[in-house]
């Protein structure tokens, strides 16, 4: 059962808090505590879920609470209460890590709205033999809250997320956009997962699609240049963000017989059988929608990243799924490419996908 804890030193106004929250949710169980010290009691003594408190208070106030929290229990979801709000108030809780804040008289619906989907959101956990860039892109896509330690070997790295957007990154001695661009482009990571995002400022200048796209431009330089090189090596990576490069035209698509007409699936909204080597589409939308450019080339950088996993495992597919849409990758490795499939999960589901993928390249391989 999830559990809340109110942290008021009014009593009147945390039972009350307390009532009207178990009135909308009566599945969560609610403590109350009547100031930060009584509250740190109780998180040492049992598992709490979220911690909603009031920042003015005596005794150990809300603020020192929350500092306790990211020392402590930085997994857990906080949000703060209070009559008045300043300048200061908002400097302090930045630095906290962007704790939010709702202003008294409590509009009860959106702060337990607001704590539903800060318990939905939350990510933890490990995560092993999965690609560091598909990785970012689902956690982009469901705009996530979350720290990542990426190991690999001997390094460590960390990339702070919030709102799906990634706004902090270091290792050794790099920060920001070149931090950031190593980390992805590091081989065979583990990713440790934490819910909170306790980033103080702002490193990151460029797009998680745009890092992605740069680390694996670097790597295949390295390659190229000195493919016994370790990537962190200084000599190797050199500076990294000199300019903004323009964005990429799509591909030439490679001369290759096409079908007809592309019969799509029930609920697909993309179909496309995509160049391994150029990432130029052989068959599928032709609409020239800088959208559509864009999706082909993040599958094509899924594939790019993954492509050893699914040789080295026997793997016949990758598999990305978040709460509105999914994305189906199934290589050709007889004919150099790889069909991308993106459907929508309110309209099929991922059985129904696959079975409309497997006719679909039964058809193609027919064809070719």
């Amino acid at each position: 059962m999830t559990k809340v804890l109110v942290v008021d030193d009014e009593p009147t106004l945390a039972r009350g808090l307390m009532r009207a929250i178990l009135h909308r949710r009566p599945d969560y169980a609610v403590l109350t505590a009547h100031s930060g010290a009584e509250a740190m009691g109780l998180l040492e003594e049992q598992h709490i879920d979220v911690v909603v408190t009031d920042l003015r208070m005596g005794d150990v106030d809300g603020f020192e609470l929350l500092a306790w929290l990211v020392s402590h229990r930085p997994q857990l979801f906080a949000l703060a209460m209070t009559g008045h709000v300043d300048d200061d108030t908002e400097r302090r809780l930045h630095a906290l890590g962007g704790v939010e804040y709702f202003q008294k008289p409590l509009d009860i619906d959106a702060l337990v709205a607001r704590m539903n989907d800060g318990l939905a959101r939350q990510m933890r956990g490990h995560v092993h033999n999965v690609g560091l860039a598909s990785f970012l892109q689902l956690v982009e896509l469901e705009r996530k809250t979350c720290t990542l330690e990426v190991r690999s070997v001997d390094r460590v790295g960390r990339l702070y997320l919030r709102g799906g957007e990634l706004v902090d990154a270091s290792t050794g001695t790099l920060r920001g956009d070149e931090a950031a661009c190593a980390i992805i482009g590091w081989p065979q990571v583990s990713i440790a997962i934490d819910s909170t995002c306790v980033a103080s400022a702002r490193t990151i200048e460029h797009s998680v699609s745009y890092l992605v796209m740069e680390a694996m431009r670097l790597c295949d330089e390295n390659e190229r240049a000195a493919p016994s090189l370790e990537p962190e090596a200084p000599s190797a990576w050199g500076p990294i963000f000199t300019s903004a490069l323009p964005p990429s035209a799509p591909p030439a698509p490679a001369p290759r017989s096409r079908l007809d007409a592309l019969r799509l699936p029930v609920g697909a909204l993309m179909l496309a059988i995509v160049d391994v080597s150029t990432g130029a589409v052989l068959l599928g939308p032709e609409d020239g929608k800088a959208e559509t450019h864009e999706l082909v080339q993040s599958a094509w950088q899924v594939y790019r990243q993954e492509r050893t996993l699914l040789a080295s495992h026997g793997l016949e597919e990758i598999t990305i799924l978040t709460s509105t849409r999914g994305e189906l990758i199934r290589p050709l490795p007889a004919l150099d490419s790889f069909a991308f499939l993106l459907f929508d999960t309110e309209k099929t589901n991922l059985v129904m996908a696959r079975l409309e993928l497997d006719s679909f390249m039964l058809e193609y391989a027919a064809a070719s």
